[in-house]
């Protein structure tokens, strides 16, 4: 609530207006979004206690939410694709943007950035574009989960017949892989009837 009504910093478009809901470092030019973004994530965690109640619900299948989220839909053909939705999302937006405007590119990679991994601002284009990128981004995303597979059934060949080389695993049987990587992790010799207390893994619940 307090990023929608407060809104964003505009700089020198309104350098007098104030934000009472943010530190004063995370106005400034000089600001790397560090102060920014820890400020938001302190009063996003002031909703802690109702989220916790509201994960819990949808942990036990229970409520409007978890019903609406199994849905077949969602479940099965859209949230395998969520990961590349993640990593690609930036690229097509950027490449949307120069395909219908005639080859002139986003210039974020004009400038020097303040955050490296990604680009903080939004795509700046018109929101009815906004269903047109998503839709180029989960088409994108499913086309790559569904590939993705392939390729590397086929280069695995490849260097198999180059290289030589050979999918040890394979073979192995899951339960057994499982051990193996607990022994690598721990320096325990486990059993497969041991709870993960038993083979030093507790906290990870």
């Amino acid at each position: 609530f307090a990023h929608i009504f407060q809104g964003k910093t505009t700089y020198d478009e309104n350098p007098d207006i104030e934000m009472y809901l943010r530190p004063a470092e995370a106005n400034q030019w000089t600001d790397t979004a560090a102060a920014n973004r820890l400020w938001d994530n302190i009063y996003a965690r002031l909703w802690c206690p109702l989220t916790t109640l509201w994960i819990f619900s949808l942990s036990t299948g229970q409520g409007f939410s978890a019903r609406f989220f199994s849905q077949k839909f969602l479940s099965e053909t859209l949230s395998p694709n969520a990961y590349n939705c993640f990593l690609f999302h930036q690229q097509i937006c950027q490449w949307y943007y120069a395909a219908t405007r005639r080859g002139e590119f986003w210039n974020w990679w004009n400038f020097r950035k303040k955050m490296y991994w990604f680009s903080p601002q939004p795509c700046p284009v018109e929101w009815y574009e906004y269903f047109n990128v998503v839709c180029l981004v989960v088409g994108w995303s499913r086309l790559m989960f569904s590939l993705e597979p392939i390729v590397k059934k086929y280069l695995e060949m490849f260097c198999g017949v180059v290289f030589g080389w050979k999918d040890e695993e394979g073979d192995k049987d899951t339960t057994e892989l499982l051990l193996e990587i607990i022994e690598r992790m721990t320096g325990i010799d486990p059993s497969v009837d041991w709870t993960l207390e038993e083979c030093g893994l507790a906290s990870i619940g």
